[in-house]
């Protein structure tokens, strides 16, 4: 994710402020440093990755002077940059090398603007614009506070394909993220859309602007944690109304994070008893098939998801991270699925949103286990629990109670898993948190 990467820059996160008036400082007095060739936006900046090059290079390569570089990002000229680092660059008016790099605005707050709003706003994860501005996902904005955002293509600018229109996409998603896909077609034209061998499962739903004879049908999208920096395709397609088959492709940018945290698991002897690979497949096909369960309804709600476990627990594993286990018998996990909470055998694991029990039983690595169904595709999961409250096939409110946090399974200590996973695809659950699941200014 973009935030994640920029947090691992050379640039500390605490001086992304400081080095953010030094820049509009150095723009003011020492209008020299520009290139003479272009003219030099003040309020445009590129996020541009090392690639293995000299930092006096790559700052030639993108028509800027390295002395303007090196000290907005706190480097010496002669620092060799690695493919982890990220530079952030001033964009001159006629740059005209598009690769790998995310164009960066700065734009100001508006009175009683969270960070929150200003991703729903913009179209774009939270925990980037977190990462990159050293700003709590919660935290409230002053009036004019400057803040870096990627100036990305407008996901709200609506394309024709033929009888169905694309009326939002998100242009850049990070991987382990979600985007979003609005489209809207002729009556009687049911679309379908596909992420590389992902099926997005669409599901009408009201539209403010809709008009009598449009349809809207809406897909979350989601990326998985291992795909690679690089463009990815949406393929829309449908029948027309004469028969005909229709295809087109979009295309949407994933950015990988910087290093991701790695982790070894060491299962005990113990633990390991009750393994085997007999036990290891059954517990993978049965959570394979429970988590692409695609027959339900939508049940979302248009707003921030309710934390399964009350605040002040600390995290201690993030999600996405990579994981060894050493264990006797051999488990194929490579990274990390969801998100853990240390917190007290017995605390409450309640609802996030409304959803209906999907499973609800002991696994052999997971523990007793609660499956929520929210509709079309979207789960979540609860692993580790000392005890389970519901039944297959409740229905459950955001709030209710689902079970109590226990450490029973592979487990270290007692604590929550928590994950989420879309068209079976593991995605960061901590994104609802702070967002919705539908795009913004589509209507529950």
């Amino acid at each position: 994710m973009l935030g994640t990467m920029f947090a691992r820059t050379s640039l500390p996160a605490k001086s992304v402020a400081a080095a953010l008036l030094a820049v509009l400082l150095l723009a003011w007095l020492l209008p020299g440093l520009a290139p003479r060739t272009h003219a030099h936006n003040s309020e445009h900046w590129l996020l541009v990755p090392g690639e293995d090059r000299p930092m006096d290079e790559t700052a030639a390569r993108h028509n800027v002077p390295a002395t303007l570089v090196t000290h907005i990002n706190g480097l010496s000229p002669t620092t060799v940059l690695s493919d982890q680092h990220l530079l952030i660059v001033p964009l001159p008016g006629a740059a005209a090398i598009v690769e790998t790099f995310v164009p960066m605005i700065i734009k100001p707050a508006f009175p009683g603007q969270t960070l929150a709003m200003l991703a729903e706003a913009h179209g774009m994860p939270v925990d980037w614009l977190s990462a990159a501005n050293s700003i709590a996902q919660d935290q409230r904005l002053f009036p004019g506070q400057p803040m870096f955002l990627p100036d990305l293509a407008d996901p709200r600018q609506p394309r024709a394909l033929g009888q169905v229109t694309v009326e939002y996409l998100s242009p850049y998603i990070g991987a382990g993220q979600t985007g979003y896909l609005l489209l809207s077609s002729n009556p009687g034209i049911q679309p379908s859309a596909q992420l590389g061998d992902t099926q997005l499962h669409l599901t009408q739903v009201p539209h403010p602007e809709a008009k009598a004879q449009q349809q809207f049908h809406y897909s979350p999208i989601p990326i998985d944690p291992l795909t690679e920096s690089g463009p990815v395709t949406v393929t829309v397609s449908y029948l027309s109304q004469a028969g005909d088959l229709v295809a087109g492709e979009l295309r949407i940018e994933v950015f990988q994070p910087g290093p991701w945290r790695q982790e070894i698991i060491v299962v005990d002897g113990a633990v390991a008893a009750r393994l085997s690979v007999e036990a290891l497949q059954e517990e993978a096909n049965l959570l394979t098939a429970t988590w692409n369960r695609r027959n339900l309804p939508r049940q979302w709600s248009n707003g921030p998801w309710q934390r399964p476990i009350p605040e002040g627990y600390p995290t201690t594993s993030v999600f996405g991270s990579r994981r060894e286990y050493r264990s006797p018998v051999p488990i194929y996990a490579t990274f990390h699925t969801g998100l853990d909470w240390a917190a007290p055998i017995g605390e409450r694991v309640t609802a996030p949103v409304p959803g209906t029990v999907a499973l609800a039983e002991e696994l052999v690595t997971k523990g007793l286990a609660v499956v929520l169904d929210h509709g079309q595709g979207v789960l979540s999961g609860y692993w580790h629990l000392s005890e389970i409250s519901v039944e297959v096939g409740d229905f459950v409110e955001a709030g209710d109670l689902v079970g109590l946090i226990g450490s029973s399974g592979i487990s270290s200590g007692s604590h929550l898993h928590w994950e989420v996973r879309i068209h079976g695809v593991p995605v960061n659950p901590r994104q609802f948190l702070y967002g919705s699941i539908l795009p913004p200014e589509t209507p529950e």
